[in-house]
């Protein structure tokens, strides 16, 4: 079976990672080489789940999610491996390649039961305090909430709306960082655009985030990207602005809140050529965070927001839906993690699907449990 153009870039990273990490011949008066495989770390995550839609669809499962589309079955969401040799200093170099395997993130992602979720190489030049560049394809800056992994993973189960509709997932090409102070830290990026390993027109998108950190306990992150995302069209631009902020009130208590605002310029076609007219689609919402931890295994967590659709051109139809999410969470072990969601979603209109018909809100329940080492 011939590779496909994404296996063949997927290939050349790894191949690419393997040259510039390989270990060198060393000099008289240098350290002895470590051996490559003590460079490389190896990291693993896996998150199973069993969901119930009370509203009982026939068809259509649960609507308007990410990763949790499927209801009354046992489901992999994915079962991640991730090995990277690390990069911290200048004039070091490293690469990182998680890959992905199970029934939700992979085939959101890219659409498969197998996915490279990241597989970049870095290099950190002799500038200041380092400035780090990746190339490759990583994991978009945008968004309060992640793609789960060994790194980090979400207090909630399920993701926010904002998270599946207002941001991309990933991104492929190159970015810069650099970290002015412990209070200042800043990141570019130049990519083939939002979600695509292959660019599908002529014109990279661009991007770039400051993050802030006035004291310990408040961090704001700014985040923007603006370029063409329509195939074949260097014209229209989708444009994307974020903030992201987080407050650990106290030890216990931790607060964040998320806002996204885009607007996208795309062409319509008539039925008879050279008849075009643009259309301009906007869309917003916010989300706000709490997570309650005392001392012990025990954790609540709570999340509201609101996605405003207008235009319907990120849900497939024009309305504002909002939601609200309760998720009590218990620690098994230092690895281990169980955890409920119990959350409703209302729309301004019928939006979801019930046995015998739609209706304007869904009510889901969905118990998760991750590991991770």
């Amino acid at each position: 079976m011939r590779a496909s153009r994404r296996d063949r870039f997927a290939i050349a990273v790894l191949l690419a990672g393997a040259l510039i990490t390989a270990p060198r011949a060393s000099r008289a008066d240098d350290a002895p080489a470590v051996p490559w495989y003590q460079a490389l770390t190896v990291n693993g995550f896996v998150s199973a789940s069993y969901g119930v839609n009370l509203e009982r669809p026939r068809y259509f499962g649960n609507q308007f999610r990410v990763f949790d589309f499927d209801q009354r079955s046992f489901n992999l969401d994915v079962a991640e491996l991730v090995v990277q040799k690390a990069a911290t200093r200048p004039r070091e170099t490293g690469f990182r390649i998680d890959a992905d395997l199970g029934g939700s993130v992979p085939r959101v992602a890219d659409n498969a039961p197998v996915a490279l979720r990241q597989a970049f190489t870095t290099w950190i030049a002799p500038v200041g305090s380092g400035l780090r560049f990746d190339a490759g394809k990583f994991i978009t800056p945008f968004g309060y909430e992640v793609i789960e992994g060994c790194d980090n993973w979400n207090d909630e189960a399920t993701r926010s709306l904002l998270f599946g509709f207002a941001i991309p997932f990933t991104h492929t090409g190159v970015r810069a960082g650099y970290t002015f102070s412990p209070r200042v830290s800043a990141l570019l990026l130049l990519v083939n655009g939002w979600d695509v390993v292959r660019d599908n027109n002529h014109t990279p998108s661009g991007g770039a985030q400051i993050t802030i950190t006035p004291a310990p306990p408040v961090s704001v992150v700014f985040t923007g990207m603006i370029g063409p995302e329509y195939a074949r069209d260097d014209g229209d631009k989708r444009t994307l602005g974020e903030v992201v902020a987080t407050w650990k009130v106290t030890s216990a208590l931790s607060l964040g809140v998320n806002g996204d605002l885009a607007r996208e310029r795309a062409p319509s076609y008539f039925f008879f050529p050279p008849f075009i007219v643009t259309s301009e689609a906007r869309w917003r919402g916010a989300a706000a965070y709490a997570r309650f931890a005392p001392s012990g295994p025990w954790a609540l967590s709570l999340r509201g927001e609101s996605f405003d659709d207008k235009d319907g051109s990120r849900t497939g139809a024009p309305q504002s839906i909002n939601e609200i999410t309760v998720t009590p969470e218990v620690r098994l072990s230092s690895a281990m993690v169980l955890r409920a969601d119990l959350r409703m979603d209302h729309s301004t209109i019928a939006a979801f699907e019930t046995h015998g018909g739609f209706r304007n809100r869904q009510r889901t329940i969905l118990v998760n449990a991750l590991y991770h080492f």
